[in-house]
């Protein structure tokens, strides 16, 4: 569950960032997103990209956890055949 966890403070960090970017385009149309990235810095700083960063982890934790430690428990229940 530990790894599970771990990883998903990884991941989300790379993953947060894209999510604000992808919400403001889809809310301005006429922007691409090198624009709304320099808009976003401009106005919030770096830490704008990740606002939503809490948030995102909380919610992903107890989520990437199960399905890690489910998935590993899994796999020495139901072993392949060994040829």
């Amino acid at each position: 569950m530990l790894i599970g966890a771990s990883t998903t403070f990884a991941h989300d960090f790379f993953i947060a960032p894209s999510d604000v970017i992808k919400q403001r385009l889809q809310l301005c149309k006429n922007l691409n997103a090198r624009q709304t990235i320099k808009t976003v810095i401009k106005d919030d700083g770096i830490s704008g990209l990740y606002r939503s960063y809490p948030v995102t982890v909380v919610l992903n934790i107890p989520f990437t956890a199960i399905v890690v430690c489910a998935n590993e428990n899994l796999k020495t229940l139901v072993k392949p055949w060994e040829r």
